[in-house]
């Protein structure tokens, strides 16, 4: 059969929706990135630790004329495409592709969702993915930056980072389905299938393995890159904490310096953190009057907000350049 060509379809159709896809594009691009705050927003709350930052766009009149090129285009208009809006959220652990399957549940109206996975015999290989299909739910639509983007819905992919290796992998091949794929070249493909399959479980098993040590960690006395995340959570403010503390950097500035026991850092904390808040208060009242006119993210204003200026590495980087002015300026990268 033919391929269908765009000059095949009725023109005032195919016009119509080139004039539909220019008169939502804006709302459809606002839709998307509204979509990716609140969904970065809801993960940095649950701790949820991405691979890469979420990625989402609004898809390109090229790539809609080449679908309707691939077979017919069974829709009204535009925004009934599942794919016109796109997010993709690629995740470091497996147990964590659940837990933001619900977060999605819970914060958004589902219409329709699929585990690609679910197709595969034990025996077979294959792409795996959670596929769900999303939109605003009512007391979202009630925002008036919202209200006209209501009725658009995206489709959101989660994986891991493991499962967009092998999805990047088989897309570049076409060796999507075990009985497209070459018979001399299923072996090989199953083999690495499978091995990503098991970085995945290890992955998870690691991450059981190192939360199972922090009782033990809470009884040593030699600094170590745990160490100090245990030490800077329970001694320093919680809303301080973020998910870029650069743990490995601080280990070596402060055994640089010969601060390499607990007792150390817990007496650097106690002596400095009252002046490093000060300087902090200070910072942020200096920086308030330049917000308007400063590019800043939303979560970066939530944080002055709450009084927050440095995160958990930058108090502790700051300490140091107090107790140890000289020695510290001659530090790599040094600097609070």
């Amino acid at each position: 059969m033919a391929m269908p060509q765009l000059q095949d379809l009725d023109p005032r159709r195919f016009k119509r929706w080139k004039e539909e896809y220019e008169g939502l594009k804006d709302g459809a691009v606002s839709f998307c990135q509204e979509l990716q705050r609140q969904v970065t927003a809801l993960l940095e709350a649950e701790r949820i630790h991405c691979a890469f930052p979420i990625q989402s766009r609004l898809k390109s009149w090229d790539s809609i004329t080449e679908k309707i090129r691939r077979g017919p285009v069974n829709i009204s208009k535009l925004t009934e495409l599942q794919d016109l809006v796109g997010m993709r959220v690629i995740l470091l652990f497996l147990r964590d592709v659940d837990r933001t399957r619900d977060l999605f549940k819970h914060h958004f109206s589902v219409r329709r969702s699929r585990d690609t996975g679910d197709r595969l015999g034990d025996d077979q290989f294959g792409y795996s993915s959670y596929h769900m299909v999303v939109e605003l739910d009512e007391k979202w639509r009630a925002v008036p930056t919202l209200a006209r983007v209501g009725g658009m819905s995206a489709e959101v992919q989660i994986r891991t980072l493991a499962q967009h290796m092998w999805a990047e992998f088989s897309a570049h091949l076409q060796y999507k389905r075990e009985a497209g794929t070459p018979r001399e070249m299923r072996r090989a493909v199953a083999r690495g299938s499978a091995l990503l399959e098991v970085l995945d479980i290890e992955f998870d098993r690691l991450l059981d393995s190192h939360q199972s040590t922090i009782p033990s960690i809470q009884s040593t006395d030699e600094l170590n890159v745990d160490v100090i995340r245990t030490v800077l959570e329970a001694d320093l403010p919680t809303d301080h904490e973020d998910d870029r503390e650069m743990y490995d950097v601080l280990h070596r500035e402060l055994t640089s310096v010969g601060i390499d026991r607990v007792e150390q850092l817990r007496d650097l904390i106690a002596r400095h953190l009252p002046s490093v808040r000060e300087h902090e208060a200070y910072l942020i009242a200096t920086f308030r009057p330049m917000q308007e006119q400063v590019a800043m993210t939303r979560s970066s204003r939530d944080r002055h907000g709450k009084g927050v200026f440095f995160n958990h590495t930058g108090l502790i980087r700051t300490m140091l350049s107090r107790e140890f002015p000289d020695d510290y300026r001659q530090m790599p990268d040094a600097g609070p």
